[in-house]
């Protein structure tokens, strides 16, 4: 039986009193999963990828880690837990160096440890070895969201929250950014991911994550843990998860991709 890393369960969340982002949400994902969150935009995937991270406090549900209860914890007690988070915008300190950057995502860990996890990143990221010393705000997006993936494996997390890692890329950057997600994933790193259902220009999911049929709606605003959608079943090689309303109703989409639950070093 797969290990269980993250569930999510009726999670309500929002910015202002009385006006619900996230009206029941649940998701569960297991050791060595890309989950990938697909729906519009103003669907809620972002403020749910923040509640879960503890930077929107959610007014109800649980949040758990290992079956842990994390639920409100904040955000620098969350990934002491294990879970790091890639904010889709505004996710590097531009003033900084790369270097400065990947080593904020050290904080409190030993310097000849953060020496050995510069390697490892430079290793599995060349083209930020190329450019350590300089301003992170000065390369491109695609370069940038290099720098935060980065940083946000320097404490060697257990899962890793990204949110709409190709919003804004140009297209040659697009595939080299999902390949990375792959390469992390294989190493062992549990991935919760979101993108959007419909993005100016065609993404690319990862293989195996490409979008399936629309589901149907679901009755009322708490969805069922074994709901499936109706009409067609899943696509070969995917596994539908449970699914959550958000604001105005849009419907959050659930895919999961499973590889191997065993953790690897990054390469070398």
């Amino acid at each position: 039986m797969a290990e269980e890393v993250l569930r999510v369960e009726g999670l309500v969340a929002g910015y202002t009193p009385e006006v619900d982002i996230l009206r029941g949400v649940d998701i569960v994902v297991n050791r060595g999963e890309i989950v990938t969150i697909v729906g519009p935009n103003g669907a809620g995937k972002s403020t749910l990828m923040k509640s879960v991270f503890g930077l929107v406090p959610p007014r109800e549900g649980s949040v758990k880690l290992y079956g842990e209860d994390i639920t409100g914890l904040a955000p620098h007690s969350v990934t002491r837990k294990g879970v790091t988070y890639v904010p889709q915008l505004d996710n590097v300190f531009p003033s900084l160096t790369v270097e400065e950057n990947l080593t904020l995502g050290a904080l409190g860990v030993e310097d000849n440890i953060v020496r050995e996890r510069l390697k490892q990143m430079y290793a599995f990221f060349p083209r930020l070895e190329e450019r350590r010393m300089q301003a992170a705000g000065t390369m491109s997006g695609g370069e940038r969201q290099m720098v935060a993936m980065a940083r946000a494996l320097m404490p060697e997390p257990e899962i890793v929250l990204l949110d709409e890692p190709s919003a804004g890329l140009a297209p040659a950057f697009v595939d080299a950014i999902f390949e990375k997600v792959m390469e992390i994933n294989a190493a062992g790193v549990t991935i919760l991911m979101v993108e959007s259902e419909r993005p100016p220009r065609p993404r690319p999911l990862p293989p195996r994550l490409r979008a399936g049929p629309r589901p149907e709606p679901l009755p009322g605003t708490r969805p069922r843990a074994d709901r499936r959608p109706q009409g067609r079943g899943p696509l070969p090689g995917r596994r539908h998860g449970p699914r959550g309303r958000s604001r105005g109703g849009e419907r959050l989409r659930v895919l999961t991709h499973a590889t191997s639950t065993s953790r690897r070093p990054i390469p070398h």
